[in-house]
């Protein structure tokens, strides 16, 4: 990421930078320049109160900016009215010195404010930025200690500590005081950056049937407001969005009673069990005037972009064949994967990705199908593997296969006339994962002796990574459709196609026959 940090080179933003640099982030650091500037970082010297310095800004584009310097809202003020909304996310360094005395902890958003408080200009910045809906996350720290600490409290707090002698107590000893390391706080502002990537959108509540889950679902990540029933969800009128992740066979009740309470929706794939259900999400939607997308993640993704241009630009010359394999390591019998009655079974779970995949970057559907697959006996009776054949139009072939009984593993290769395609990642580029797509063209053949073909001698190898999270991808890519009013990148119809496919799989599977679509 490009990130400015408004106060790089004292305690705080010292440590907050140093983490930066260790995750290779490009940063600028703002400041006086009265103290030395870190190693790899771009050095902008100013004063953050005077407009020609902060003009120095102007025309710079940062995805984040860390403010640690701020103290009073016309200093915030003047960083952003002359930065053109050139920033996705605002990082402000408040206080917990603007909440008023209070004996019980743990304080929160809603604990009472000191209006005298000498850091009442804290929350009046925090106040407008709320008011001015800049996409922000505020810290308010208790007191903070550590290496690099200028405050000269501290230093005689601990001494007295480390000597054992008595420490005076304001008041009448009954406030609480706690202590934060200043390592802790740099590592909590730098987790920001993976929870609250979408700059358009807000995580705002949970639901679940249990309570008690819902709960300890929103404490654990900080989530404001969770409900004990989808319905209480649904009719939150400060909600805008529905992510329904909810088993396979509930998909189209559910996200009816959502779209009928007016909300947009990000649907798990598959969209629907059947072709005809999702016709009546079609209808219901565009009744309603909402949004319904399928979930389906990587068709989001900038690494399979990057595949479809390949292909659609003929680097690879014409396609002939390509390869999908994905498998997990599910043996969970009890697994929801495992009961039929549900929408379970690997082709529904997996196969989805793969025949979405390959409908994708050809831009075209499947004129034949031909399948198998592997029941699992007893309990659940879904089909635990599942192997298919499609035919698209100009003899390209596609095959592919997947598991919940095997080593994870994913994995498509396209193979072309002048060159060839793999990818290590196709589906799941999760936090923390790196994907790849290699393109080697140019192949020849060295003949070696009468029973063998021989060694390739491969030309013209690349390889392209991409870390993208492909979740984040797809939230974004949702909100900015709603936004913006853009034609959607995965279309109902598109959805549809993808489980006509499907049936089509599951019938040859039975019938052991070749299914024309």
């Amino acid at each position: 990421m490009k990130i400015l940090v408004m106060g790089g080179t004292r305690f705080v933003g010292k440590s907050l930078v140093s983490k930066l640099l260790n995750q290779n982030h490009d940063i600028d650091i703002f400041t006086r320049g009265n103290k030395s500037n870190p190693d790899n970082t771009n050095l902008i010297k100013g004063d953050r109160n005077d407009i020609e310095c902060i003009l120095k800004l102007k025309n710079k584009k940062y995805d984040v900016i860390f403010d640690i310097s701020g103290r009073e809202v016309e200093q915030t003020k003047l960083l952003i009215e002359n930065l053109d909304d050139s920033f996705d996310r605002y990082v402000y360094v408040s206080s917990a010195g603007v909440y008023k005395d209070n004996y019980e902890l743990p304080l929160s958003e809603e604990s009472p404010l000191d209006t005298n408080s000498r850091h009442k200009g804290k929350f009046e910045t925090e106040n407008w930025l709320v008011e001015k809906k800049i996409p922000f996350t505020s810290f308010r720290p208790t007191y903070i200690y550590g290496p690099g600490n200028y405050n000269k409290i501290e230093n005689w707090f601990f001494e007295r500590l480390f000597h054992l002698k008595t420490i005076p107590i304001p008041a009448d000893g009954s406030l609480i005081t706690q202590l934060g390391h200043v390592s802790d706080l740099s590592d909590v502002m730098i987790k920001c950056l993976d929870f609250e990537k979408s700059k358009n959108s807000i995580l705002y509540a949970v639901a679940s049937r249990s309570a008690h889950k819902a709960k300890k679902f929103a404490s654990k990540h900080s989530i404001p407001n969770f409900y004990s029933s989808y319905k209480d969800l649904f009719e939150d009128k400060d909600v805008d969005i529905i992510y329904n992740p909810l088993p396979n066979h509930l998909h189209l009740k559910s996200t009816i009673e959502a779209i009928n309470n007016f909300k947009h929706v990000l649907l798990e794939k598959p969209i629907t069990l059947k072709a005809e259900e999702v016709d009546k999400l079609i209808i219901t939607s565009k009744k309603n005037k909402v949004m319904i997308q399928e979930a389906t993640m990587m068709r989001f993704h900038p690494q399979t972009e990057y595949v479809k241009k390949m292909i659609k630009d003929k680097k690879i010359g014409k396609v002939h064949y390509i390869s999908a394999i994905f498998s997990i390591t599910n043996l969970n019998y009890n697994d929801i994967r495992y009961k039929y009655s549900k929408g379970g079974g690997a082709l529904y779970d997996l196969g989805s990705y793969c025949t979405s995949f390959a409908r994708g970057v050809l831009g075209m559907e499947p004129i034949k199908v031909f399948a198998n697959q592997g029941i699992t006996k007893g309990k659940g009776k879904v089909d635990q593997i599942f192997s298919g054949f499609l035919e698209f139009k100009d003899n390209i072939e596609m095959q592919f296969h997947c598991s919940m009984r095997s080593f994870p593993h994913e994995n498509v290769t396209i193979i072309g006339d002048k060159g060839v395609l793999t990818l290590d990642l196709p589906y799941c580029n999760l936090p923390g994962e790196t994907g790849k797509v290699d393109f080697i063209s140019e192949s020849k053949i060295k003949k070696i002796d009468k029973t063998a073909f021989g060694d390739s001698m491969r030309k013209n190898f690349s390889s392209i990574s991409f870390d993208e999270d492909a979740y984040d991808y797809q939230v974004e890519s949702v909100v900015s459709t709603i936004i913006d009013n853009k034609k959607q990148n995965l279309s109902l119809e598109d959805s549809k196609k993808n489980i006509k496919t499907i049936l089509a799989l599951i019938k040859s599977s039975k019938i052991n026959k070749i299914v024309k679509l």
